[in-house]
């Protein structure tokens, strides 16, 4: 078709004449100098023999190769120059199921551009790029964006495509996902900025969505960002990132809407809302403050174990609102041996199981949790034992639901029954038997199939007797009695 290939004569009408009458063309090595857009439709194929098959462009007012259609193929070649480098739109059809691979660009102002333009029902999906340099760009290596009323670009591929700065003053990004939805994904690629000048190796803008971010290779200076999120930017996935930057590994914009797998620091993980069915944890990690100052201060959820000392004088420890705090579980202990006391309350609330907690003994503790309505005490050794009134006659089960069981006996004279000593509910447990009315009924306390506490029935005959027992497990025993 007339090609020269000498990098001085202009060759833009043999290519255009080539891709008029043949899908498939071939650029033997040489310089081929072209001075307008060479545009790509459907099931076209560009393909050289090696990086010694270049097509040059005669500035960077125009875009090099513009890919308008589906099926086409841009492969083993070299582009210098150009506005973009490689276009990907959908103007008189959709751009899709695309490939370009083996390719080096240099000094193009943007290497590959994929854009939405205006029209949703000529997307640009399910492209596909593979062992692509491109190097020395102006304003960005590889950008996806929606520059009309377009779909933006979707579930599109690039595996190995690197980008580097070369001593060029980049302005933009190594890779900017300006615009794109539903798994645009970025599998071993590597950027490396000049820090001088660029705004970050990986860039996610406010309009993406569900980018995947895998095996990356950031490199900079000057504080470049290795990736950057965008706030609006939504569900983005990051895994192994190597951040060689001097910038941050993740300068996080989007409050915290990425997850990232062995990618930040210096928390290498991070996991949104995350469901665990069986988890193996060989150690556990708790954020640990400690409080030694008197006065009351202002708990945030940045910490879950709280050690005060409280040597100094008494100490007041603020919960956050209980609705600012829904699920979040806290530890406060008392470190020190004085009687200053350690006072629990909330802030605008009422405090753990609705009233302020005190922790008064050496090592007294309370781990609190919030259902996002109030704080509750998950355990402490500062909780209140459990109490039960009866009013009763005749047999009265001992169901050791409780710790201290009243009885009255006005109605007549009452048995109280404790279960068998090596019953599940009893071994190990300490209760308490009162007597509370005046009258003459007895409270007896028995044991079911036994002969009771210290081998005998318990008799309370007046008002405010009382017995405390415990089981070993093979028999009741008496631990306090008042006569």
């Amino acid at each position: 078709f007339g090609a020269i290939g000498d990098g001085l004569t202009n060759d833009t009408v043999a290519f255009q004449n080539a891709l008029i009458a043949s899908n498939f063309i071939y650029i033997p090595n040489g310089s081929y100098l072209i001075f307008e857009t060479l545009e790509m439709t459907s099931g076209k194929v560009i393909a050289g023999s090696g990086q010694g098959s270049v097509i040059k462009c005669m500035g960077n007012g125009f875009d090099a190769l513009e890919i308008n259609g589906k099926g086409c193929g841009i492969h083993n070649l070299r582009i210098e120059g150009g506005d973009i480098a490689i276009l990907l739109r959908g103007r008189s059809t959709e751009c899709t199921q695309n490939s370009v691979r083996d390719v080096q660009i240099i000094g193009a102002n943007t290497g590959i551009m994929l854009d939405g333009y205006n029209d949703t029902e000529k997307p640009c999906y399910w492209n596909s790029f593979d062992n692509i340099l491109i190097e020395q760009p102006l304003v960005n290596g590889v950008h996806l964006t929606k520059s009309g009323s377009g779909d933006t670009p979707n579930a599109n591929r690039f595996h190995k495509v690197r980008v580097y700065s070369k001593g060029a003053e980049t302005s933009g990004n190594g890779f900017y996902v300006e615009h794109g939805a539903l798994n645009n994904s970025f599998f071993d690629c590597e950027a490396n900025m000049n820090g001088e000048s660029a705004q970050s190796c990986f860039r996610v803008g406010a309009n993406s969505n569900k980018t995947f971010i895998i095996n990356f290779l950031a490199e900079g200076f000057n504080s470049v960002p290795n990736v950057q999120l965008d706030a609006g930017s939504q569900e983005t996935v990051l895994m192994n990132l190597s951040a060689q930057s001097d910038g941050p590994a993740i300068y996080d914009l989007s409050g915290g809407n990425y997850d990232a797998i062995n990618a930040g620091f210096p928390e290498k993980n991070r996991m949104q809302k995350t469901v665990v069915t069986d988890l193996k944890a060989t150690l556990m990690r708790y954020d640990t403050e400690f409080v030694y100052e008197t006065g009351t201060h202002a708990l945030d959820l940045s910490h879950s174990v709280h050690l005060v000392n409280a040597s100094a004088g008494a100490v007041t420890l603020v919960l956050p609102a209980a609705n600012a705090a829904e699920a979040a579980e806290i530890t406060i202990k008392k470190v020190d041996g004085t009687g200053n006391i350690v006072t629990i309350t909330e802030s605008g609330g009422n405090g753990p199981d609705g009233k302020e907690l005190q922790l008064g003994g050496p090592n007294d503790y309370a781990t609190l949790i919030s259902n996002g309505a109030g704080w509750y005490i998950k355990s402490s050794n500062r909780m209140s034992g459990n109490t039960r009134y009866a009013e009763a006659s005749g047999l009265y089960e001992i169901d050791m639901a409780v710790d201290v069981y009243l009885i009255s006996s006005y109605g007549g004279a009452v048995t109280a029954r404790l279960p068998p000593a090596d019953a599940v509910e009893a071994i190990g447990r300490t209760i308490t038997i009162k007597k509370t009315d005046p009258s003459s009924n007895a409270v007896t306390v028995t044991e079911q199939g036994g002969a009771g506490a210290d081998q005998s029935a318990q008799t309370l005959s007046s008002r405010y007797q009382a017995v405390s027992v415990i089981s070993n497990g093979a028999e009741w025993y008496v631990l306090n009695r008042n006569s």
